[in-house]
């Protein structure tokens, strides 16, 4: 659990949290899913 909901936990305890987040599906003309990939890079 990350360190910011645990602090939020610590205030408001066992009662709900509400989290948003977003997604996204990028297609070409063909309806073909595009897709993204992150590399780490040792410099």
């Amino acid at each position: 659990m990350s360190d910011y909901i645990m602090d939020l936990r610590k205030i408001v305890g066992h009662r709900p949290l509400l989290q948003v987040g977003a997604s996204v599906i990028v297609e070409d003309e063909q309806g073909v899913i595009l897709l993204a990939f992150k590399a780490a890079v040792e410099v």
